[in-house]
Parts: structure tokens; sequence; C-alpha cells
């Protein structure tokens, strides 16, 4: 396949080549055929008007007065002229010995031209006299009103030739050279190139069965070659780190749905076997109603992220008041916050502040942005709540000291099942979605949301909803 390239690439290459030889061949010889003609018509009507003006004092036309007329004035010119009378026989040729044509017949467009009393130049042969092309220049004698006569001026076209078939020969030595090297040229760069495709392929190939650590070993350049090995490369470290999150989703999801199903299932089978006695049933019933409970907020919240992301929930917007909503998340969090003893700070210019949105919605937003400030919270640190009243809606800032993110972990922060580092945190729980539904709940509520954070000195999430009208 590669070679396959690299032949087709050389062929094309030189069918290009070959094309604009072509074309400059043929540029070439037009050019200087057209510029020989516009020449040789040029001189030949200079010499022409030349010839008129010595014959305006001939008053009759014979051999011996035209010969004493032309003889010493022709010797400089390269063309040759021809005297007709009118029935087109040659009276006089400049040409001397075997090469005259006097007293031969010879009649063409030209020829009748000039006879009918016009001036005329064209290309072609003079009533095959000549089997070559020539510049043909003709025009009436005229005495008395009266056309007596005939000149013809001709120059031969073959005269070009030589200098045609020079360059021809030139063109030819360049279009070898240009061969030469376009072929050298092209095998390095289709064998350079062979080799990138084959090292991208390889890559792919070992990404596509599942070895996600493969990478393509090119250095990165500005070029798009370099552009292509970066993406790929930048393309295979995020299919493995989204592996990686599958993979460690997998295992906590497993791990957190079999502690609760068998404690669940242990204490059924206990109270099932008698080994639970009545009086602690009501007990062990309330675990096993908590484990429950654990479970179905797990599955309702994959449900809804998954249902959020296709645009099938649909809001209920009313307005509320996001004081008393932010306080009354606040207190579900009264034993984490004090057991931690974390400071808590509430900002706000009024008691309360209307704003429309969905307010299930919004508190689940506050609940999982509070509850992620506190899992990553050390003891004595700071939650700070502040509502700001903008032009167009209301700003909510929630701040903690706590241990913060690094730029690495912002960036990945609301993708789904992806975890920040747990060893930062005393508390594991969770599934790494809390913040990919925040992200979704705000946007379906076409908001914006933007977090800013330092690692060892805490977080701020800042998002926006609607002012009540």
């Amino acid at each position: 396949m590669f070679k396959s390239f690299s032949i087709k690439f050389f062929i094309s290459y030189t069918v290009v080549t070959l094309i604009m030889f072509v074309m400059i061949y043929y540029g070439f010889n037009i050019y200087l055929v057209n510029q020989y003609y516009k020449q040789t018509t040029s001189e030949l009507e200079t010499e022409k008007q030349k010839i008129m003006m010595d014959l305006e004092n001939i008053s009759y036309f014979d051999e011996e007065t035209l010969a004493a007329t032309f003889d010493s004035k022709m010797a400089y010119s390269t063309h040759n002229f021809y005297i007709l009378d009118t029935q087109s026989n040659v009276i006089y040729d400049t040409q001397v010995d075997e090469l005259s044509i006097e007293g031969d017949f010879i009649y063409n467009e030209a020829v009748k031209h000039a006879l009918d009393g016009e001036t005329h130049v064209e290309k072609s042969t003079l009533n095959n006299t000549f089997s070559v092309t020539s510049v043909i220049a003709t025009l009436p004698i005229i005495k008395n009103n009266e056309v007596v006569a005939a000149l013809v001026n001709t120059a031969p076209m073959p005269a070009i030739t030589d200098i045609i078939r020079n360059i021809s020969f030139v063109i030819f030595l360049i279009l070898m050279v240009i061969l030469a090297i376009t072929f050298t040229f092209t095998y390095f760069f289709a064998s350079k190139v062979t080799s990138t495709i084959g090292a991208f392929n390889e890559t792919a190939k070992r990404i596509a069965s599942g070895q996600l650590a493969s990478r393509v070993d090119m250095p990165y350049t500005n070029n798009d070659v370099g552009i292509l090995a970066k993406n790929m490369n930048f393309m295979a470290e995020e299919l493995q780190r989204v592996d990686n999150m599958r993979k460690e989703f997998i295992a906590n999801i497993s791990h957190d749905l079999r502690s609760p199903l068998t404690s669940i299932g242990g204490f059924a089978q206990a109270m099932l076997d008698g080994t639970i006695q009545a009086d602690n049933q009501k007990k062990y019933l309330k675990i096993i109603l908590t484990q429950t409970e654990h479970l179905t907020n797990l599955t309702q919240n994959i449900l809804l992220l998954t249902q959020m992301e296709n645009n099938i929930v649909k809001l209920e917007k009313n307005n509320f008041d996001i004081h008393h909503l932010l306080k009354k998340v606040l207190i579900q969090f009264e034993k984490n916050i004090v057991d931690k003893s974390i400071v808590i700070s509430l900002i706000t210019d009024n008691d309360s502040l209307m704003v429309n949105a969905d307010l299930n919605q919004i508190q689940r937003v506050i609940y999982n942005i509070i509850d992620n400030a506190i899992k990553f919270s050390r003891v004595g640190d700071e939650l700070t709540i502040e509502t700001m009243v903008m032009e167009n809606n209301i700003q909510i800032s929630i701040s903690d000291t706590g241990m913060g993110m690094s730029e690495t972990e912002i960036k990945y922060m609301w993708i789904r099942f992806h975890k920040g580092d747990k060893s930062r945190g005393q508390d594991k729980r969770g599934f790494g979605i809390g913040l990919s539904i925040v992200r979704e709940i705000i946007n379906a509520h076409n908001q914006t949301i933007d977090v800013f954070s330092q690692l060892g000195k805490g977080t701020t999430f800042i998002f926006t909803l609607d002012k009540a009208k």
C-alpha cells in the first residue's frame, strides 16, 4: 500500500513535470514564431516603403530597368522580392542564378489581393513554388490609377527553425535535470512519508487492540506531521485516562454496591434464621433501609446524569428564596461541619433573595458543591457562601479553604466518574458524578459555572441563576 503510494506520488510528479515541459515548449514555440512574424512583417513593411519610393520613378517595367534600380539597393536585404505583371508572371527576382524564378507564374490569395489593388500580409506558401511556409507581403504598383504590377516580398519561416531546435534541446536538458531532482526528492520524501504513515498505522492498530499505552515515537514539530503525532498521542492519553476511569468506576461501584447488598442480605438472612431477636430487628431494619436509600440515591444520580446529558429532563422553574435554600442545605451537613469544626460564613445583602429556577435541581447543585467542599476540608477550615445581585442575574459563590486542586484535576473535574486524588481526603465515598451533575444542571438553566482553585489553599465555585421577575 505504501509502496504503491510512493509510485503513484512519483508518477503524478513526473506527469506534472512532463505537462509543464510540453506547455513551456509549445509556449516558447508559439511565442518565438509570433515574435519572428511580427519582426519580419515590420522589416518587410519598411523595405516595402523604400521600394515603393524607387518604383515611383520608373515609367515602365522591363528587366533591365528593374535590375538597374534594385540590384545595388537590395544587396543589404535578407528577404526576397519579386515583381509580377498583371498576368502573375515574375518579371523581376532579386535572387540570381539557379534560385531565380523570373518567368515563372505564381499565384495565391496574397498575389490576388495585390492585383486587386490591396496591400496584404499573411503566412503561407507561394503557390507551392516554395515548400516551406513564409511571411508574404504583397502590395499593388499603381500608375495613373491603374494596377500595372504587384510587388511580392517573402521571408521564409524556417529561418527560426534552428532557434527553436536549440531552445528545445536546452529545455530537454532542463527536463532531464528536473526529472533527476524530482526522482531523488520523491524517493526520499516518499520514504519518509511511508515510514511516518507506517508508524501511525502500527500505533493505531495497537491502540485499537487495547494497548492504550502505545504512542507515536517521533519528535513534535510545528509541521502537519508533528502536529498529527502530537494529537494522536494526546488521543491515546485521553483514551487511556478514560479507560482507567472506567476501570476505577467499575471497581468503586462494585465495592459500594457489594457492601450495602452484603449488609442487606446478611441482616435479612439473620432475621429469617432467627439469629436476630425480635426486639433487635427494628434496629437492623433501619440499617437495611439506610443501605437501600444509599443504593437508590446512587442509581438515581446515574440516571439523572444520563437524562441531563441527553436533554431528557424538563426543568420546572419557579420563584424561590435562594438564601433559604442555602441554609436548608447547610443544615443537612450540620454533623459533618461540627465534626470538622468548619467555620461557616454566609455573606448576603438582604435577608431574602428571589431567583427563578428549578428548586429541586438547584438544591442538588448546592448540595453537591458543599458536599465536595466539606469532603476535602481539614479540621478548622472555612466555608464561605456569598450571593451577589448582578445586572441580569444572581451570582452564588461557594468557597472553602480546604486542600484545593491542581490544574490537571481542574481540567478533568467535570468529566463523569472522574475522582480527585483520593489520598487527599479522609472521605473516600462518591463515584465522581456529583460535579458532572452540577455542570449539566447549570447548563440546562442556560447559566454559567466556573471554578478557581489552588492546591493547598482551597477552591471556589461560582455559578449564576436568573433573578425572579
